[in-house]
């Protein structure tokens, strides 16, 4: 393998933030989830019927779990295009950050093929190389 160092001197802040966003999203989705199910507990409960306390907890925990989804988002992508901007700040003044990187190169075997690596890297497709047609 062979080992080489990158030097990241600055990133795209909208890529980071949209990376952020996603991440909050979903942990968003996830604690309205949760408050969803204990809505129609309550319901259920204060109701005394498990119909009616599902049908009165599916209107606003619904509305709730869209919301509370958006809403993690939109603050995950201004935290992360905040990161973006302070990491693009800090980078400059030390002049950037190095990143260790490995590469593997192809090795010729004894009939003169390149070895094939039994899995493939990101951006190959699983199907057939047109090397191998």
């Amino acid at each position: 393998m062979d080992r080489r160092e990158v030097r990241v001197t600055d990133i795209k802040v909208s890529s980071l933030a949209m990376f952020e966003g996603v991440l909050a999203g979903i942990i968003g989705f996830a604690v309205a989830l949760i408050a969803w199910f204990g809505l129609v507990f309550n319901y259920t409960a204060a109701t005394d019927s498990l119909l009616r306390g599902l049908l009165m907890g599916i209107g606003p925990g619904l509305l709730a779990l869209i919301v509370v989804t958006i809403v993690y988002f939109a603050v995950g992508w201004l935290i992360g295009a905040v990161h973006g901007i302070l990491f693009n700040a800090a980078t400059s003044f030390m002049g950037g950050l190095v990143v260790n990187r490995e590469e593997e190169s192809a090795r010729a075997t004894a009939g003169g093929t390149a070895t094939r690596r039994a899995e493939p890297s990101f951006g190959e497709s699983i199907g057939r190389r047109r090397d191998d047609l």
